[in-house]
């Protein structure tokens, strides 16, 4: 009777252990699955460098660079804009479906990307979460 007991003792602790080993796992794919969806299609920080086809300077000395990014075969052209500052450097708008930029400086912290008006040291424009 010692030895059944023991084993049933020994049967539970090995699926305690495997339902642990599931939940571990599971658990680690969600994160694993939450940081890409972040990083592909939340974040500015990795868009495509693309091929820098503008600079303008505000009259304080704040630029804005622009970049036509190829998106390849399957998808079309899209203009990342990065505001240069005394703060540093930050994407700020991404437009899909672009191939030409207008800037108009509206004052040295404000500047109208084709339309879209933006503080260079508050805003973001990024097609995936706002529409025009």
């Amino acid at each position: 009777m010692s030895t059944r007991t023991g084993h049933t003792a020994t049967a539970a602790a090995k699926g305690v252990r495997w339902v642990k080993k599931v939940l571990r796992t599971g658990i680690f794919v969600i994160c694993l699955l939450l940081l890409a969806y972040w990083r592909f299609f939340v974040s500015m920080d990795f868009l495509p460098r693309g091929e820098r086809i503008l600079v303008s300077e505000s009259p304080g000395g704040n630029q804005i660079h622009l970049y036509l990014c190829n998106g390849g075969a399957t998808t079309s052209y899209a203009i990342r804009g990065e505001a240069v500052t005394d703060r540093g450097v930050k994407n700020i708008y991404w437009q899909y479906d672009e191939t030409r930029a207008d800037v108009r400086w509206l004052s040295d912290e404000v500047v109208s990307i084709n339309g879209v008006v933006l503080n260079i040291y508050e805003d973001v424009y990024d097609y995936r979460r706002n529409s025009r």
